[in-house]
Order: structure tokens, then C-alpha cells, then sequence
């Protein structure tokens, strides 16, 4: 997929507005706005040998996309505590093979919330919509791939570098059609470990996860596919982030 233009701009109505009124980055509001243009030469992934007028009935492989998005984004502190809402509209129109056009609805949303200055933590949920790469899916159908995930996390300071850390998040994957390269899962995680803080800025964290997943669509095993309806998922990681200068740093992840 090759970009023709794209630009990105603040709507009709925003552009006419007062400067004053115009949020930037700072303020509790702010507005945004964006088009792209963008051509693919082979929507669907076709190989170089496939006759397209055959598999798909069309002349031609390639497609051009137009997508146009608008959204919100609110940050508010108050007192202890910082509120995080963001609603964004993306819509995606397909020239030729217009049955793939789609309009997707996403948001996030997060509470950075504090009880006491040792004891701090975020609850955040999104909703991610996306159109299933042709690369994946072969289906010649419009499949559209919902994600949605919630967590709520906490972290203790003991005593000047030590860190307590606990987690737990759970994740939602539906399909607007049958995909068996990735199934509708719903996956719950807990988490927890430790963290070490040094003065400098820099710390290494220890934490074990434990996750269970779940075939929702999937009433029963399939013996002859081997395909089951639950899993469990276990893991430990270590992680070290190290600032080696002020404007260097390294980051390692081992799990």
C-alpha cells in the first residue's frame, strides 16, 4: 500500500474559530481533525498469476481509500487524580470495492488515580475497530476485527526504591465473520512483582502473569481440527530500564 497525499487539519468550523479558541496539547479539550488519501495495487493480496476479473470480478487488483477522521480528546487533573477520555471517528471509503467501506467507533478512557502519593495506580478501558488484512484473510468478504480492553493496575512504594506491583486486565476479540487465523477470545490476566527504583532514575521490575482464555463462540472442542475452547497462559518477565546519560537510555525485556 503506497501513499498518495495525506494532511492532516483541524475542521471547517474549527479553522474558522478565533485563534484563541483553538486547544493545543496543554488544555483540558482538544479537537482534531484528518484526511488521507491512500491507493493499494492489490487489495485482497492477489497473486501475480491470478486472473482478478475471475477471483474477484473486477478488471483490476487495486483500490483507492479515502479516510476521514474526527475526534476529542479530554485531560483533566484534579487534585491527586488525572481523568483521560478520548472518542475518535474514523470512516474508510473504498472506491471499487466498496463493500469494504466501514466507519470505525473508538475510544479510551483512563483514571491515573492516587489514594496517597505512595500509593498510586490507572484504570483505563479502549475500543479499537480495524478492517482484517487480506494478508491474514482470504475470504474475499468484509471482516471487521473489534478489540476491546479493560485494566486496573496499582503500585506501592514501600520505602524509597522499593515498588510493589499488581494488575488485572482483561481483553475481548470478536470478528465480524468466522476467522480462524484469530478466534473471538476473551482473556482475563493477573499480574503481579516488584519493582526496584534507583535515585537515578533508572529501576528493573520482576513480575508473573497468569492468563486464562476463552473460545467464547466455540461451544464445544473440534477433535478433527484440534481446536479447543479454553487455554491457560503463565509468565514471568524481567525488565530493566537503565538511563545511561541524560539524553540516552536502554531498555531490556526478558520473559
Amino acid at each position: 500500500m503506497r501513499p498518495v497525499f495525506r494532511m492532516g487539519a483541524l475542521g471547517v468550523a474549527l479553522a474558522a474559530a478565533p485563534a484563541a479558541v483553538l486547544a493545543d496539547e496543554f488544555d483540558t479539550v482538544n479537537f482534531n481533525a484528518g484526511y488521507t488519501r491512500l491507493t493499494d495495487d492489490n487489495v485482497f493480496r492477489l497473486s501475480d498469476a491470478a486472473d482478478p476479473n475471475r477471483v474477484i470480478g473486477s478488471p483490476s487488483k487495486g483500490d483507492t481509500i479515502q479516510v476521514m477522521s474526527a475526534g476529542v480528546r479530554i485531560n483533566k487533573p484534579y487534585s491527586l487524580q488525572r481523568f483521560e477520555l478520548g472518542l475518535n471517528l474514523v470512516d474508510y471509503k473504498y472506491s471499487r470495492f466498496n463493500f469494504l467501506s466501514f466507519t470505525a467507533r473508538n475510544y479510551d478512557a483512563a483514571w491515573r488515580w492516587s489514594l496517597t502519593p505512595k500509593l498510586t495506580g490507572n484504570a483505563t478501558t479502549s475500543r479499537q475497530q480495524t478492517l482484517t488484512s487480506f494478508t491474514d484473510f482470504t475470504g474475499f468478504v468484509r471482516n471487521l476485527r473489534t478489540v476491546e480492553n479493560t485494566r486496573f493496575d496499582a503500585t506501592y512504594q514501600l520505602d524509597g526504591v522499593w515498588r510493589l506491583l499488581g494488575g488485572v486486565s482483561e481483553s475481548k476479540a470478536t470478528n465480524s465473520q468466522v476467522f480462524v487465523a484469530d478466534f473471538d477470545t476473551l482473556q482475563k490476566t493477573f499480574e503481579g512483582g516488584i519493582r526496584y527504583a534507583f535515585p537515578s532514575g533508572s529501576s528493573w521490575q520482576l513480575v508473573a502473569r497468569t492468563s486464562k482464555g476463552d473460545f467464547f463462540k466455540r461451544p464445544a472442542p473440534v477433535a478433527a481440527s484440534l481446536l479447543d475452547t479454553k487455554f491457560d497462559q503463565a509468565e514471568y518477565e524481567g525488565r530493566l530500564n537503565w538511563l545511561v546519560t541524560g539524553k540516552s537510555s536502554v531498555s531490556a525485556r526478558l520473559a
